[in-house]
């Protein structure tokens, strides 16, 4: 069976209902008790569009975002292709652009859709992996893709949301996490998850998160250790509980 997931920035939207249970400072996707990962340790493709990553400073923001993930400690890696001539959802392709069809993002100033197959039978066993995942961000959004002024960014008093947060956000819902509202954690309020050198912000991945991803997919060799450190903190979730 394949089933389709839509995780937005702002909410959770289940197309199939199933339990999230909450495990430490991450959550996970399950499916019979089986947490949805891609599997193996081969690295997850991604491609972004022509037309909304062309060369310039929102495909290097991309390629930031995707670093930050292939820095973490765990096995999983992306990896990332331009020049994409044409995206969609569920073509059997894990694509990354922007768009300003309401049908697709929801209201929501990004999306994440991921298509995961579940086997439960006697004679095969039980299983659920990753089959193909989507980010999509609105083009109607105020975001910033420079870091190198932290006064223009959302948590600083300026009007942009960080682009990089947001894409580190929904890529860590296409390798496997859900939302997460009681610890100070990129997969949850993500565009204050920022430490600043001066007047010069970095976007992070964060040791929770980090330990959501080791959990899926294991520790790499050598092992690396990840250093956080933040000038915020953590205060309470929002009204929806979502964040």
């Amino acid at each position: 069976m394949t089933t389709q997931f839509s995780i937005r920035a702002a909410a959770v939207a289940l197309l199939c209902l199933a339990p999230i249970p909450h495990v430490a400072a991450y959550d996970l996707f399950y499916c019979n008790e089986t947490a949805i990962r891609w599997p193996g340790t081969a690295p997850v493709q991604l491609r972004a569009g022509q037309v909304s990553f062309p060369a310039g400073v929102w495909r290097d923001g991309l390629q930031q975002s995707v670093d930050r993930w292939n820095q973490s400690p765990s096995q999983f890696r992306y990896t990332l292709s331009f020049n994409d001539p044409s995206t969609a959802l569920d073509n059997g392709q894990n694509e990354v652009w922007f768009s300003t069809d309401d049908a697709i993002l929801d209201g929501a100033p990004a999306i994440a859709y991921f298509w995961w197959s579940c086997i439960d039978y006697w004679i095969f066993g039980t299983g659920a992996e990753m089959k193909e995942t989507d980010v999509i961000f609105n083009t109607g959004v105020t975001f910033s893709p420079d870091m190198t002024d932290k006064t223009q960014l959302w948590e600083y008093g300026g009007d942009f949301r960080p682009f990089q947060t947001t894409a580190i956000h929904e890529l860590g819902h296409g390798l496997g996490l859900g939302h997460e509202d009681d610890t100070f954690n990129v997969m949850g309020q993500d565009w204050s998850h920022l430490h600043v050198n001066g007047n010069v912000a970095r976007p992070y991945v964060g040791e929770d998160a980090a330990n959501g991803a080791v959990k899926l997919y294991g520790l790499r060799s050598p092992k690396i250790e990840d250093l956080s450190v933040s000038h915020w903190r953590f205060d309470s979730p929002d009204d929806d509980g979502e964040y």
